[in-house]
């Protein structure tokens, strides 16, 4: 799936957040390192992370016992700001990145609102709410295009007021949780050649690719299971 965004859509430095929003959850290391090794001037202090965001070597939000029927958010930030336009011209610069991630619930069938990958203009999202605005935007600033953030969502709950089409699929948000462009979880198997679905809440790890083309100002997502090549 792809949309087209144009230059005013991203602001000229914005960080690179992964944001993990469902129940005892976990997103792998990899989407930081993946990314650092296209970046040969990003200083990723790893460091900083609390330790409570690690399990096993991955991003993690933990929640309490009595924590698990409210709602509940939690993210990770890149420390170092990125520039995401070209300093002569103002265009905006291409990138690729990709992560791996599993949203494992604690009930079967169960889950928090799912996750998103985002650009925002600061660490620090004011007001941001949690659960069906994955700690993104809040009532009163969610569709304002003075947010200067652009989403991929990882939904996992049909959401009425931001017409969801479903409650599995990934959405490309800007500035607002009603998506510009949306599709239900699926990855093409080349070598079947068939069109296969995909639960994000299965446990099972998947892969996402997020590629912008700053010439055609296009962005692009891509999701398949971990053993699966990019499609």
């Amino acid at each position: 799936m792809g949309v087209q965004l144009k230059s005013s859509s991203l602001s000229p430095t914005v960080d690179h957040i992964l944001d993990s929003r469902s129940h005892n959850s976990c997103l792998t290391l990899d989407a930081v390192q993946k990314f650092a090794s296209r970046v040969k001037y990003l200083n990723l202090l790893l460091l900083s992370l609390m330790p409570e965001r690690l399990c096993r070597g991955h991003l993690r939000r933990p929640l309490e016992a009595d924590q698990l029927h409210t709602g509940n958010d939690g993210t990770a930030f890149y420390p170092s700001p990125i520039n995401f336009k070209n300093a002569t011209d103002g265009r905006p610069i291409s990138f690729s990145t990709t992560f791996v991630f599993a949203i494992v619930p604690v009930y079967p069938n169960m889950s928090g609102h799912g996750i998103a990958f985002a650009l925002a203009p600061s660490k620090e999202l004011p007001g941001s709410m949690p659960s069906q605005y994955l700690g993104l935007f809040s009532k009163s600033d969610n569709g304002q295009a003075s947010n200067h953030v652009v989403a991929v969502e990882l939904d996992t709950v049909k959401s009425v007021d931001f017409a969801d089409i479903n409650a599995n699929h990934v959405g490309i948000d800007v500035n607002d949780l009603k998506s510009v462009n949306a599709s239900p979880v699926a990855y093409f198997d080349s070598r079947e050649g068939v069109l296969k679905s995909l639960q994000l809440i299965s446990g099972e790890p998947m892969q996402v690719w997020v590629d912008y083309d700053g010439g055609e100002m296009k962005l692009g997502v891509m999701v398949a299971p971990l053993n699966k090549p990019k499609p």
